[in-house]
This record gives C-alpha cells, sequence and structure tokens, in this order.
C-alpha cells in the first residue's frame, strides 16, 4: 500500500510540475549523413516505432543518399523544413565533418535545446560535443573514437566502458548495437522497465542488460532515499523526472 501511495503522488508532482501539465513525447527526429551505419539508426528507429513514438528522419537535405554498404536512404526532411521534435537523434557513421558544417551547426544549435531529450548513437556524440552539449558531462561513444573525443573534448568526461551513459536529458550509447540497449534504456526512462522488456522481447532482442549503461541519478530519487519522501518533494518542488522513472523508482 505504501509503494501504491507513493507511486500516485509521485505521478501527481509529475503530471503537474509549477501547475502544468507535462505535453507528452511523441516526436523523435534522427539526423542522417551521407554513409550513415546502418544500424546507428535503424535499431534504435525499431525500438522507437515498436514503443508507440512518431519516428522521421531529418538530414541536409532530401535528395537520396547512401548508408553504408550500400543502403539507399530518402530523408522525410531536411533542416530547412523539418517540425522540431522532443527527442532528438545523431548517429555514427560517415564523416566527422559533417558535424562541423556550418548550416548543420546552426540547425543544432537552434532545434537541440527545445528538445526534451538528446539522444546519440557512436560519433553521433560529436554533433553534440561540437556544439558544447556536452560540456562538463559524462559522455561515451564507439570505442575506437573515444581518445579523439578525449583529445578535442577535453570538457567531456569520456568513458569507454560502458553501453551508454544517462546524464539526466542527454543520452549517449557506445557504437551500432549499443545504441539498441540506449533506444531501450530511453523508453524505459519515459514508460518503464517493465515496458522496455516487452519491447525486447518483440523485438527478440535479449542481449539487452540495462545495469550495462551508466545512469546518473535525478536529485529527487536521491532525496527521496536519503531524506524521506515529503522532505525530498518540499526542497524539490520541479522534480524533472520522467513516468518512467517514476514506475521504475516505485518498482524497487
Amino acid at each position: 500500500m505504501k509503494r501504491i501511495l507513493i507511486s500516485l503522488s509521485l505521478l501527481g508532482v509529475f503530471q503537474f510540475s509549477n501547475g502544468q501539465k507535462k505535453p507528452d513525447i511523441k516526436n523523435i527526429a534522427i539526423f542522417l549523413q551521407e554513409n550513415v551505419e546502418i544500424l546507428d539508426f535503424a535499431g534504435p528507429m525499431e525500438v522507437f516505432i515498436i514503443a508507440g513514438f512518431n519516428v522521421y528522419t531529418v538530414a541536409g537535405s532530401t535528395e537520396p543518399m547512401k548508408a553504408m554498404h550500400s543502403l539507399t536512404v530518402v530523408p522525410d526532411y531536411s533542416i530547412d523544413n523539418a517540425p522540431d521534435p522532443e527527442i532528438i537523434v545523431f548517429v555514427g557513421g560517415g564523416s566527422l565533418q559533417v558535424a562541423e558544417d556550418a548550416k548543420v551547426q546552426e540547425w543544432i544549435r537552434a532545434t537541440a535545446p527545445k528538445a526534451r531529450l538528446q539522444f546519440t548513437v557512436c560519433t553521433g556524440a560529436f554533433f553534440l560535443a561540437e556544439n558544447g552539449f556536452l560540456d562538463n558531462m559524462i559522455a561515451t561513444t564507439y570505442h575506437k573514437s573515444i581518445d579523439h573525443m578525449c583529445t578535442k573534448f577535453p570538457k567531456i568526461d569520456v568513458r569507454d566502458n560502458v553501453r551508454f551513459v544517462d546524464n539526466g536529458n542527454v543520452i549517449t550509447t557506445a557504437g551500432i548495437s549499443a545504441g539498441i540497449d540506449g533506444a531501450l534504456h530511453l523508453v524505459s526512462k519515459l514508460k518503464g522497465e517493465r515496458y522496455a522488456r516487452q519491447i525486447a522481447s518483440d523485438m527478440e532482442y535479449d542481449k539487452w542488460v540495462p545495469e550495462e549503461g551508466l545512469i546518473v541519478k535525478k536529485p529527487l530519487l536521491v532525496d527521496i532515499r536519503k531524506n524521506g519522501f515529503e522532505n525530498a518533494l518540499t526542497q524539490n518542488p520541479d522534480p524533472g523526472i520522467y513516468l518512467g522513472e517514476l514506475l521504475n523508482f516505485s518498482d524497487e
């Protein structure tokens, strides 16, 4: 009974932070570039679509492009007409010079801050790093690019021993198949681990081990464990947590 009451009370705080109901997260935009790694975007896309999100692709233009291994991909939108997403995703493959392109950077700086969540796979982390969105955070990337990221971006605490890193509103993953793990974690964050495990089962993906990721704990959840439920809520009027995090905390 105590667990149920805590869940209902936290749900009320989650739904109405500062007197306003938070909108649902529905739209996920995946940015693509020439020679993009196929599984980097296709793996998370599969997870997000099965989980019920509206997923669309964005690129520098809507002209057909070649993904790695000669797969032709036609982006849904260009950066000139793409709708603003609640979650923005950057994936790897191709050339890191795309992350340095002035027009792409302008779009990232305008779009990423408006997104509720930012998510990267593999060397897609460089798109956020180039624009300072990973400064003073823990992050990861493709294992062969760890040293390069450490050298080029000394303000980032780069880790090479995790499948994904969750900083709260920014999630980075290691390379290729790790994007699936990170996407399942994101579903768990938004809709609960039980739901995410069902998605993994539907995909027949039995490799997901949630403990292989690094999660930077939210202050509210830390405070609840340390100071108790009522005191924590008093000190954190805007909890900044997602429904899935609440459900997972309740399951504990």
